[in-house]
């Protein structure tokens, strides 16, 4: 993912709710996901993918939305999130 431009962090019966927003360039980009790559049990580091177009796909030149979600297993008391061009981090929040 190009750049990431929301995160919303929420703790709920044990478990961790990531919701993300941001933009991959160019389109064509599908199946935006989180993917946790490390929680020392106080700050969670997630990174925001998508899987690129094919190369004979034809794709809109220009910044298009995305959005991800996912639950997650486990305590921490901050999410910091990881994109291509930029980076977010959040506390969580009951």
């Amino acid at each position: 993912v190009f750049k990431i431009d929301s995160l919303i962090v929420t703790r709920k019966a044990g478990v961790i709710q990531l919701k993300a927003k941001g933009a991959v360039q160019p389109g064509g980009w599908t199946k935006a996901r989180l993917r946790l790559l490390h929680n020392d049990g106080r700050v969670m580091t997630v990174e925001f993918l998508a899987t690129p177009p094919s190369p004979e796909m034809t794709v809109i030149d220009g910044l298009v939305p995305v959005a991800a979600n996912a639950v997650v297993k486990g305590r921490a008391s901050s999410v910091h999130v990881l994109a291509d061009q930029n980076e977010m981090t959040s506390e969580v929040t009951r």
